[in-house]
């Protein structure tokens, strides 16, 4: 399907004039690359996945493999095509259940495994199941596996008890036409949603077994087209995302089908990939050909949190493939050109708007941590909480609001959330908390 991605470039040009990014504080690492366990073995990773103790799993289709790296940075090779009776070759998609079981697919082998306790099982293969080319994988919260046939055009499902069954059957020419698929996510519902990259739309099946289209290729509207579905997330209210190669675009669908363009070139996007929603349902994004990953968080704006510089040192990002999250909102993304998985820290800190001396609430020596803080240089292990009236830099204004909230009359109002109680802040800015606020 080369016309997606060149069609994406061209768009992505039209807007290069009047995009910046927004790269913020935050600390990338490289974590594993095709030197980690020897030369060449892990080349070309694509899809990518996190387990509840922040192991991170990430599929080669070049070298064939699927590797873990732990959260202290030892990586292993738990499948390869290279071991006598693993047929692995050209792996694409890879997922994690509630147990932590992983579960990958291979494209060239017709054949989806699932490693449980460090052992391998094949769970799908294509005799007698109509499955030809796997490519995206998902797990719902029962344990059922869903797996897209790219070239069989179909979605099958794998029971915990190894029931086979085709879901959404091959229909290429009629209504809600299923061509090309890519990735498929669930929801906390049972559904399942599956991006069809060549017919330029996303189709949702129940856990009844009945099927509808929820977008297509007219996106939201005039101007906001669909071209090139590529894949699908869902956040914890029901909203469906999904990222366009074509189009350069995300769209979020309610689940009373309204569609809106959340993501596009003018952000920074292009050829946009892989999508993934965290437990905070913020939204991140690859971008194949802009080299980055975006995130927006909801109701939010749009940032870069990755750019092609990688770490900003001796490690670029090329290639921005699979994008995953832990538990507490950190991501990962791997770069198919460049070999490599980046880790970025963005987990959030909790902390309480206005309460600097942790007594629980605001009073007159918040007040004066602030003005000690401008004047005398004195400690600010959390600048978020000092910036009053969020307005992303700490100044007299923060002060002087703070006092009249508590002297004024009238009272002027309260401060944006988290105020009153411990919270997060999801728009990423310069500030942030070093530490946990004593109290949160």
């Amino acid at each position: 399907m080369l016309n997606k991605p060149l069609l994406s470039i061209g768009w992505c040009l039209a807007c290069m004039v009047t995009h910046s990014a927004l790269l913020s504080a935050q600390v990338v690492t490289e974590i594993v690359d095709m030197n980690t366990l020897g030369a060449g073995l892990l080349e070309g990773p694509e899809g990518v996945a996190v387990d509840s103790l922040g192991n991170v799993y990430v599929v080669g289709s070049v070298s064939n493999n699927l590797v873990k790296i732990t959260p202290g940075g030892i990586a292993s090779e738990l499948l390869s095509h290279a071991t006598p009776g693993i047929e692995f070759l050209l792996p694409w998609g890879v997922a994690v259940d509630d147990a932590d079981n992983v579960y990958a697919s291979a494209f060239g082998s017709n054949r989806v495994y699932k490693i449980e306790a460090g052992t391998p099982s094949v769970i799908l293969d294509n005799v007698g199941t109509g499955l030809n080319g796997p490519r995206g994988v998902a797990v719902d919260a029962s344990g059922n596996v869903f797996v897209v046939g790219h070239v069989s055009g179909n979605l099958l499902k794998v029971t915990p008890g190894g029931a086979v069954s085709e879901v959404i059957t091959p229909n290429p020419l009629g209504p809600m036409s299923m061509t090309t698929p890519y990735g498929v996510a669930v929801d906390m519902a049972g559904n399942a949603f599956v991006a069809c990259n060549g017919s330029d739309n996303v189709l949702k099946v129940t856990p009844g077994g009945t099927v509808s289209e929820i977008i297509d290729s007219t996106g939201a509207g005039p101007g906001f087209s669909l071209n090139g579905a590529y894949d699908v997330a869902t956040d914890s209210m029901g909203n469906v995302f999904v990222a366009c190669n074509g189009s350069s675009n995300v769209f979020r669908i309610t689940p009373v089908g309204g569609i809106t363009e959340i993501m596009g070139v003018c952000d920074g996007l292009c050829t946009g990939h892989m999508v993934t929603v965290d437990n905070f349902d913020v939204v991140y994004v690859s971008g194949n050909s802009s080299h980055n990953v975006l995130r927006r968080p909801p109701g939010g704006e749009t940032s870069e949190v990755i750019s092609a510089s990688g770490d900003g040192m001796t490690n670029p990002l090329s290639g921005a493939f699979g994008v995953a999250t832990d538990t507490q909102g950190n991501v990962y993304v791997a770069g198919k050109n460049s070999d490599n998985v980046f880790r970025i820290d963005l987990a959030p800190i909790a902390f309480q708007r206005g309460d600097l001396n942790a007594t629980g609430n605001t009073d007159v020596g918040d007040a004066i941590v602030v003005l000690d803080y401008l004047f005398n240089g004195g400690p600010a292990t959390c600048l978020d909480a000092m910036d009053w009236n969020n307005s992303e830099s700490v100044t007299l204004t923060d002060a002087f609001q703070m006092l009249c909230y508590l002297f004024c009359v009238p009272n002027t109002p309260p401060p944006p959330d988290p105020f009153g109680t411990c919270g997060f802040e999801l728009d990423l800015d310069a500030l942030g908390c070093d530490v946990q606020p004593a109290g949160c």
